[in-house]
């Protein structure tokens, strides 16, 4: 079975379950594979990500009724020949990531530069001597 990725571009009907900026990891699968409460990237124009509330079988043919989770209307049944894939996993949005790291980042360059301040003799010095100004001036 082939896996692919694809990132939420847009749309809440999948909110919370799917975010924009979210990674997912599509998995093909053949239409007996797929059951209700499956998610399933199908394509209408544009690639949806839709939840499979039921199966229709005529013939040889199998159909999927689906709706986002945020949304009350059912979709038009999906034909098995535009389904994409079921939907196995999904990551972080990079974005997050990134925040993330560029926050860390910046508490790891304040910490070594205020260690090599403070590491410095002229500072402490001047260090010193405000804390003796201050007490000085605290206790008269």
């Amino acid at each position: 079975m082939a896996k692919c990725s694809l990132t939420v571009a847009g749309g809440d009907d999948m909110y919370p379950a799917l975010r924009i900026g979210e990674e997912l990891e599509i998995e093909t699968v053949p239409p007996e594979g797929i059951s209700a409460g499956d998610v399933i990237v199908f394509n209408r124009c544009v690639l949806i990500a839709h939840r499979v509330v039921g199966t229709l079988k005529r013939g040889s043919e199998y159909f999927f009724l689906t709706h986002g989770d945020k949304c009350p209307c059912f979709d038009s049944p999906v034909p098995s020949q535009i389904v994409i894939g079921r939907v196995v996993g999904k990551s972080i949005p990079m974005l997050f990531a990134t925040r993330t790291k560029i926050l860390f980042s910046a508490i790891l360059l304040w910490h070594s530069a205020t260690c090599r301040l403070l590491g410095n003799p002229i500072i402490r010095r001047l260090n010193r001597m405000a804390l003796r100004k201050s007490s000085f001036l605290i206790l008269s």
